[in-house]
């Protein structure tokens, strides 16, 4: 929207605009009106003089919040909350457009809030309906912070036999993972990009959280590489690739996502659908069956 405050007019007298709510409310009592011709006919018996209705100020009370970046989400409790960097905007009156600044919204607030209609808040809105769907409750397990080999256990849940810290990201799946369900985080070295914890789906019903994968393991297999623009988002997904080709080492990860708060598993470990709680159960299947 062009900045309309630079054409407005310099004039001596009252200059009058609409509110937040698009009434015009008096300066010299407490009354205001819906319209601004009656506001003119008040003001006489004042002994105002209004030279100038500025009724194109009322585009200013509609305007929204934009979203500019998604920061991430993380769950306390039962709730989740979504960080991201908006742009708020200013009143009439400012030479400033909108102040930027990082907000903390619980998911349900986040939907209700009226932000403006850009293409990170079609990119975040998805996102977040996928996050909020995995159950919460406190994460006490303790997990292994690199990839593994497998092995299997007695009471049938599979465990995988921790590698060397220092090894590097993975290149390769296991052959019989067959999807995607989610991802804690991406990074980029200059040695590729690297997905950090990486939930997925095996031919024998069961889930495998794989501790560093290269993002080319990830695109070679086709089902997960149609996946992954719809569990980290299109946008997400377009910048993903573009770290791929720079090969550029950043500090702080490119991409944070979140998993499921009741997977009972941890990194290098493997278990059965069946055994795990009936809604985060449901939830897989339902995206195994999409």
């Amino acid at each position: 929207m062009p900045d309309v405050l630079e054409h407005q007019p310099t004039r001596k007298g009252l200059i009058i605009h609409p509110d937040s709510e698009g009434n015009y409310p008096c300066k010299s009592c407490s009354r205001s009106f819906p319209h601004p011709e009656p506001y003119r006919y008040h003001a006489s018996k004042h002994n105002d003089t209004v030279e100038y209705i500025y009724d194109e100020c009322k585009q200013l009370a509609t305007l929204k919040p934009e979203i500019k970046a998604f920061l991430g989400v993380y769950c306390d409790g039962s709730t989740h909350y979504v960080r991201m960097a908006i742009s708020q905007p200013v009143g009439l009156g400012s030479t400033i457009k909108g102040v930027d600044e990082e907000v903390e919204l619980a998911f349900e607030e986040f939907l209700r809030r009226d932000f403006s209609s850009t293409e990170m808040h079609k990119e975040t809105v998805p996102r977040q309906s996928r996050s909020s769907r995995w159950p919460s409750r406190p994460n006490t397990r303790l997990k292994s912070p690199h990839p593994s080999t497998e092995a299997i256990t007695a009471n049938d849940r599979h465990s995988l036999d921790a590698e060397d810290q220092t090894s590097s990201a993975r290149d390769s799946l296991p052959e019989h993972v067959t999807g995607i369900v989610a991802v804690a985080s991406f990074s980029s070295t200059a040695d590729g990009v690297h997905g950090h914890k990486i939930l997925v789906t095996t031919h024998s019903d069961t889930m495998i959280l794989l501790g560093l994968v290269d993002l080319d393991a990830l695109l070679r297999h086709t089902r997960i590489r149609n996946q992954l623009p719809q569990i980290i988002g299109d946008y997400a997904y377009t910048e993903l690739l573009e770290y791929r080709k720079k090969r550029m080492t950043i500090e702080d990860p490119v991409y944070q996502g979140i998993l499921p708060d009741d997977l009972p598993i941890g990194v290098g470990e493997e278990v059965r659908l069946e055994d795990c709680s009936p809604v985060l159960e449901a939830e897989v299947r339902s995206l195994l069956d999409s």
